[in-house]
């Protein structure tokens, strides 16, 4: 994400885009889920958006990364 090179909080960045960009509510859900994974456990962007879709169900992963956002994880 451009904002992290400025450091810029993520959460905040998408929030406001969300204010003037039409969305569906789903996807609006999984941006600001990204958002916050991005902020609270340092994900890069791909990570982030991968785990916001999963939500609570499990990944399928060979990076441990998912691990510390509590994903149950399948392991390749």
């Amino acid at each position: 994400m451009v904002g992290r090179a400025f450091g810029l909080n993520p959460e905040r960045v998408v929030s406001g885009i969300l204010d003037v960009v039409e969305v569906s509510e789903s996807d609006r859900g999984i941006a600001l889920r990204a958002a916050v994974l991005l902020s609270r456990y340092g994900l890069s962007t791909f990570d982030a958006f991968h785990a916001a879709f999963a939500e609570d169900e499990e990944i399928i992963s060979s990076d441990g990364v998912y691990d510390k956002v509590g994903l149950r994880r399948i392991r390749l």
